[in-house]
């Protein structure tokens, strides 16, 4: 490290501080309070069953969605960083695992040679219409107010409105 680069870079920046009794115990308040959120984030993942790890990795996916944000502190953590009533489980659940698709040929660059003529995939299509129009349907704050009724669009139950939502419904069909 060149001379100066302390004094002239790091400290100006706050990325480093003066040795002193003061800074020292800043230093060890810091370490312990990252400790203690380390040990609450232990104990909700398992007072969840999930392991440790895996509950970081929901939390990242979270905090990228946009649907919780992280706090940084003695007090920091996680909250909700939109409505609850405004997250739909369909967004939580994507945020975590991505996309959700019922097969390959149905995910947003999903391509098959047969898929033009395949007698499944407009099958495909429609389950993921399905399953996502459902999971929209139930919001968090549904979940927390005990309202998980989900209910989905009646276009579903009407035989005759299969290529509104499965737009490939003609591709297998007798000529």
């Amino acid at each position: 490290v060149a001379t100066g680069y302390g004094r002239n870079f790091l400290l100006p920046r706050g990325l480093a501080f003066v040795a002193s009794a003061g800074a020292e115990a800043q230093a060890e308040g810091m370490r312990r309070s990252r400790d203690i959120k380390d040990a609450a984030d232990r104990t909700a993942a398992e007072e969840v069953n999930v392991p440790y790890s895996f509950a970081r990795s929901i939390q990242h996916g979270l905090v990228q969605a946009g649907i919780v944000e992280s706090l940084r502190g003695v007090h920091g953590g996680m909250r909700l960083k939109v409505s609850p009533d405004d997250v739909t489980i369909r967004q939580v659940v994507e945020a975590v695992q991505g996309p959700m698709v019922m097969n390959d040929c149905t995910a947003p660059d999903g391509d098959c040679a047969r898929m033009g003529t395949c007698c499944y995939h407009p099958l495909w299509a429609g389950a993921q219409a399905l399953m996502r129009d459902y999971l929209d349907s139930v919001s968090l704050g549904d979940i927390v107010a005990h309202r998980q009724f989900p209910a989905v669009d009646p276009k579903f139950a009407d035989r005759d409105a299969f290529p509104e939502y499965a737009a490939c419904a003609y591709a297998c069909r007798e000529e």
